[in-house]
């Protein structure tokens, strides 16, 4: 079984409490999850506030490039983690890899800053099927965009 733990302040840390994770089709304890008590909680908030103005200084293309690599990194353990998410809560295996390739695809690739509209946002959009993923990039926001870059100009 691996050993999980709470990241807190940039740091892998273990709860104060722990939670079996059951397999529902089994009733086989397949994890610990670590859990936080009330410090715990507080503290990850405090750094979480205190890291977030860098984070709202780094330029918007960096934003974008850490995200992207949050993204292959879900993308590149997608498999695993479908697992997991089979063995937590009894979903089929399937429904399991199109859900984990759904999360890599929620996760924004590029941020593109544009004055007029002020932001639009480049998700990766995952299509999966049984047996392999094929990502794509798709503009959420830019139809939307380019409507009220239009409707400025008239």
């Amino acid at each position: 079984m691996s050993d999980y733990r709470l990241l807190i302040d940039g740091k892998l840390v273990s709860g104060v409490m722990a939670l079996n994770v059951v397999n529902p089709a089994t009733e086989e304890v397949v994890a610990v999850a670590p859990r936080a008590d009330r410090a715990q909680l507080e503290q990850a908030v405090a750094a979480a506030k205190a890291a977030f103005p860098r984070w709202l200084a780094t330029p918007v293309r960096d934003r974008g490039v850490l995200l992207a690599r949050l993204a292959d990194a879900v993308e590149v353990r997608q498999a695993e983690f479908a697992e997991l998410l089979t063995a937590e809560n009894g979903k089929p295996i399937a429904q399991a890899v199109h859900e984990m390739a759904a999360v890599a695809a929620a996760i924004p690739a590029v941020v593109i800053y544009n004055s007029f509209s002020r932001q639009i946002t480049s998700y990766r959009a995952a299509l999966a099927d049984a047996s392999a993923s094929v990502l794509r990039f798709v503009s959420r926001d830019l139809d939307r965009g380019l409507a009220l870059r239009k409707s400025a100009a008239e």
